[in-house]
């Protein structure tokens, strides 16, 4: 039987659906964009019953482990998804839940202390544009302007950025959105590492896949490239990335995950 083609622009390169059947498997996606399509605010965004299925049904194999490592804070990952046994990782890396797979809770403390004053700048700012829309989610912050048009958002985010110049902040562009967190704190990469390393130590090799959209999910894709196991990165969408492979739209993404589920 021929291999399914997961290298879709062109249809350049193919990989064998067995691979994904290696064991043990550690499966880690984005949710917004991966798992749910882009909505007009974050509150309209919601898991797909297709997903929540194929979810279900991977969960219940052997060996396998799956992380949903998104940008939304913890709690509101595990509100959207709502299914047990996953491995919740919100703010780019940053929180976790089960907590003890995280960075511990002073670290954490402190990362929320840092972003204060941003926030306080930013709210100040986004008064002045009743379409932008300040999402608090404790160590880091997300300016949406996706309600905005284009010449709109090219004026606002300057000044966004402005605002924040002088302070101990990271700042990043993704879809409609600009990300900021406190300097030098983890990121998505970092993240999928510490989780890749507890979960495969003194196991045999097995493999390890992050499927994003992101311009976040660009570090997870290059850690997975200096992994010493089968890891394989997958972008959804166009965009230039460091991912292996590509999904074109969440269809794709969806008859992707039906390779991890054995007949």
């Amino acid at each position: 039987m021929k291999a399914a083609p997961y290298f879709y622009p062109g249809g350049e390169r193919e990989a064998g659906p067995t691979v994904f059947q290696k064991t043990p498997r550690l499966i880690s996606l984005d949710f917004d964009g991966v798992l749910a399509e882009i909505a007009p605010t974050p509150s309209m965004a919601y898991l797909q019953d297709r997903f929540r299925k194929v979810l279900t049904g991977i969960l219940a194999q052997p060996e396998t482990k799956v992380i949903i490592l998104g940008g939304r804070s913890v709690q509101d990952l595990r509100d959207k998804v709502r299914l047990p046994g996953i491995l919740y990782v919100g703010n780019h890396g940053l929180d976790f839940s089960p907590p003890a797979a995280g960075w511990g809770i002073p670290a954490l403390s402190a990362w929320i202390r840092e972003v204060q004053a941003a926030r306080g700048r930013l709210e100040k700012l986004v008064r002045s544009w009743p379409q932008a829309l300040l999402e608090v989610k404790g160590p880091d912050l997300s300016l949406h302007f996706r309600r905005l048009a284009p010449d709109r958002a090219a004026v606002l985010l300057p000044q966004a950025l402005e605002a924040v110049r002088d302070l101990p902040v990271d700042h990043r562009e993704g879809k409609c959105v600009l990300e900021i967190k406190p300097a030098d704190s983890p990121g998505k990469g970092h993240a999928l590492r510490r989780i890749a390393d507890r979960f495969f130590m003194g196991k045999p090799p097995g493999i390890c896949v992050h499927v994003g959209d992101d311009p976040s999910d660009e570090d997870a894709f290059s850690v997975l490239r200096s992994m010493r196991i089968t890891a394989l990165g997958f972008k959804v969408g166009p965009e230039p990335t460091q991912a292996h492979y590509r999904l074109r739209d969440l269809d794709q993404v969806h008859r992707f995950l039906g390779s991890f589920l054995r007949d």
